[in-house]
């Protein structure tokens, strides 16, 4: 039996329309993914980065018709992304809109797409790529029924996580290469479409590099919450229990450090003394070298 139908609003979800006969060329130029792959019913994930290889915002796209694409990204970032590719149209017949007064956006968990489906009338809803999940993008003066529209952002964002999504806001924005927030793993790049901004860093790492640092997937059990407290002592005092397990996942980091090899530390420490950052390794002393190479440092 299919379970029943619920809506999550995502209002802090904007769509960005580009619409125009080359609409389509011009996004091949500037996102990770394949353009020429995108479907109607069917989201694909997406990455704007900068000439350095970093991720700009993620966006979610889907070709609405021929000459349409649209793009779900955060609010908040909808604006500096908008600003961003409208300095690379140039001549190409493309335009760039704020559509979202034009649609309400919804999030349909994966066991209830079925019932969604029914409930909309038999409405194709859009499938999500990465995960069973769908979304509904529905016209503005479309009304739903109140008792199946759940505004629960928290939890949307849990499933989220749980498939393995990064959300970046402005914090985060323009920090991480494509390949720290594992967009390589969730087929959001494209390794055979030929040149994008921001290509030659992704490709470079893809198949000469190595990647040092991935975004992992962790979970933890507050014990506060688990005996029926709140997690959160305040809106600035974090629970106690939270903090330690932070401390401990840290010093896990720093202990994974000092176990690197000592011929790899030792050529560490041979480039961080050519820069000055560091004392050569020849001098062995554990105080007064290390004091005042730490105070240059």
């Amino acid at each position: 039996m299919a379970e029943p139908a619920r809506f999550f609003v995502l209002r802090d979800t904007a769509v960005l329309a580009f619409r125009g006969p080359e609409a389509a060329h011009f996004l091949q130029g500037q996102l990770s993914c394949d353009v020429g792959q995108l479907f109607a019913t069917r989201l694909q994930l997406a990455g704007l980065h900068n000439a350095q290889g970093r991720v700009i915002a993620l966006l979610r796209l889907l070709q609405r018709e021929p000459g349409e694409i649209l793009a779900l990204l955060p609010k908040v970032l909808a604006l500096p992304v908008s600003e961003q590719l409208r300095r690379y149209v140039l001549r190409a017949k493309v335009q760039i809109l704020e559509a979202s007064a034009e649609f309400q956006l919804f999030g349909i968990e994966a066991e209830a797409s079925e019932a969604a489906s029914e409930a909309l009338g038999g409405t194709a809803l859009i499938q999500e790529t990465q995960s069973a999940r769908a979304y509904a993008l529905l016209p503005a003066a479309m009304t739903l029924d109140p008792a199946r529209v759940r505004d629960d952002r928290l939890a949307w964002d849990r499933l989220e996580l749980a498939a393995g999504i990064p959300h970046l806001g402005p914090a985060t924005s323009g920090q991480f290469v494509a390949q720290m927030l594992n967009l390589d793993l969730l087929h959001a790049i494209s390794f055979t479409k030929g040149c994008y901004t921001g290509q030659e860093v992704i490709a470079r790492a893809h198949y000469r590099g190595r990647v040092k640092r991935r975004l992992p997937l962790g979970r933890w059990r507050c014990p506060r919450r688990a005996a029926g407290g709140s997690p959160m002592a305040g809106a600035r005092r974090s629970c106690r229990h939270c903090q330690r397990a932070i401390s401990a996942w840290n010093f896990w980091r720093w202990r994974r450090s000092l176990a690197k090899p000592a011929q790899q530390r030792k050529r560490q420490e041979q480039a961080r003394a050519k820069r000055g950052g560091w004392i050569a390794p020849a001098c062995h002393c554990p105080t007064h070298c290390r004091r005042a190479a730490a105070a240059r440092y």
